[in-house]
């Protein structure tokens, strides 16, 4: 990094805008005058993103933060032209125009809401800012919950739970600011009555054949399985832990299932690593051709039936021993990568005292002996400590996210491949994450005790 000092940086387009995000700003930190990142796509494609690694709207705290590094992407065959370019020559001088515009702009978020017999509601959201036309990213997803919004009016006197539908803002330029504005504004309600998420993204691209599902794991394989084997014809892939760029501002709120389908091409019919079924995702080729409306009928109908199910569920449908073991598995393969130098073992301890205390609930949950609330406060304050590392009513940054991904930084750090000042600092970080995963195991077992 000190060799950035003064210099535009080339570098090829990480393999997600967070990463990308993190890398502008350690290139900043080393003192670059900009960062001009390749798009790996062949076909001369560009794809728009952002690299801010705030959630939304900036606190004091992480004003300093908002020192800005001009970037720009560049065709891939242009970014691999540059690159000969600079290998050929010792020494390559370049002027660099990058208009930035950081004023502060005001939006509309759209809140359709429809109560039903309980106070509690599913929640369904997508974006409905884009790049250029932006068909399959994401006006098809806006206009079938369009759709969404006039089917469960009509049928409100029969709904369970109430159904809010949020379109929002923010989510490209702003770095999900509407969402987070939303949870921020509406923090009390979302904590006491959403028990669901669904988001929708990328709905109707063709070419997206195959379905598979990015979710928190608490409702089980088969809650989603079923349903993408019965509209695609395909027995489904494991499933994804969830993502945080799918509008995921809700972790502190202690929503305990979250579930966001995956449109995809069939590996044989991949066209580009991007997001959805072919190149054009974040360019001016998302047009009204890249929609296939019989993808776009099933990506509704097999959300409808998901968003239904959630609806009239009684209880929640969550499967605590399996998503125990999911979660089980993860944190050990984590651990397992750890130096000798950190100790996991408090960890290890903690976690299978809690792994007891949730059997209890599973037990209780069998016998019909808690409500929503009790599910939502246990599995939802054991998501926010499992996949976050601030407190339950800020946001943390969006450069690290993931199953105990807390941990992942400590994967490979030892004494002998390490200055020793950093290995200080590592091994202090690893205590108070450590004591961070220990107390909030601890919380969520005393949660457990009073039910």
């Amino acid at each position: 990094m000190a060799r950035f000092k003064d210099k535009i940086v080339l570098t090829w387009g990480a393999g997600n805008r967070s990463s990308l995000a993190t890398f502008a700003r350690q290139a900043r930190e080393a003192g670059a005058l900009a960062v001009l990142h390749i798009c790996k796509t062949k076909g001369h494609y560009c794809h728009h993103t952002n690299i801010g690694i705030i959630w939304g709207t900036p606190g004091f705290d992480e004003v300093p933060y908002m020192q800005f590094l001009p970037a720009a992407g560049l065709y891939r065959e242009d970014g691999e032209e540059l690159i000969q370019i600079i290998s050929n020559n010792d020494s390559v001088l370049g002027d660099l125009t990058i208009r930035m515009d950081t004023k502060i702009r005001k939006s509309s978020m759209v809140v359709a809401n429809i109560p039903g017999k309980s106070p509690n509601y599913v929640l369904v959201s997508n974006h409905y800012d884009s790049w250029y036309e932006g068909i399959t990213d994401n006006a098809v997803a806006d206009a079938i919950s369009l759709e969404y919004a006039r089917i469960f009016q009509e049928k409100q006197d029969q709904l369970t739970r109430g159904i809010r539908i949020a379109w929002w803002s923010g989510h490209s330029d702003a770095r999900f600011s509407g969402f987070t504005y939303y949870c921020d504004s509406h923090w009390s309600d979302l904590r006491q009555h959403c028990v669901a998420h669904v988001n929708l993204d990328l709905a109707g691209c063709k070419n997206s054949d195959q379905i598979r599902c990015r979710t928190t794991c608490t409702e089980g394989m088969a809650f989603t399985a079923k349903k993408i084997l019965k509209y695609t014809g395909t027995e489904p892939h494991e499933y994804i832990p969830m993502i945080r760029g799918a509008d995921q501002s809700f972790w502190g709120v202690n929503v305990p299932i979250t579930i966001m389908l995956k449109y995809e091409p069939k590996p044989e019919n991949r066209l580009s690593d991007c997001p959805s079924g072919g190149p054009w995702w974040h360019t001016p080729e998302d047009r009204i051709d890249k929609l296939d409306e019989k993808i776009m009928m099933r990506d509704a109908a097999i959300n409808l039936e998901v968003i239904e199910e959630l609806e009239a569920a009684d209880p929640l449908p969550i499967k605590i021993p399996e998503f125990m073991e999911e979660y089980t598995n993860h944190l050990q393969k984590i651990l397992s990568q750890l130096g000798s130098s950190f100790n996991a073992e408090p960890i290890k301890e903690s976690w299978n005292e809690l792994r007891k205390a949730m059997d209890v609930v599973a037990e209780k949950q069998s016998a019909g002996k808690l409500q929503d609330i009790d599910i939502k406060e246990t599995v939802g304050r054991l998501l926010h400590v499992i996949y976050c590392h601030d407190s339950e009513t800020t946001h943390d940054y969006g450069d690290s996210f993931g199953i105990f991904k807390a941990l992942d930084k400590f994967n490979g750090l030892e004494e002998k491949n390490c200055s020793r000042a950093y290995f200080t600092i590592a091994k202090t970080d690893f205590l108070r994450t450590r004591n961070r995963l220990i107390h909030g195991f601890s919380e969520v077992i005393d949660y457990i005790s009073h039910l």
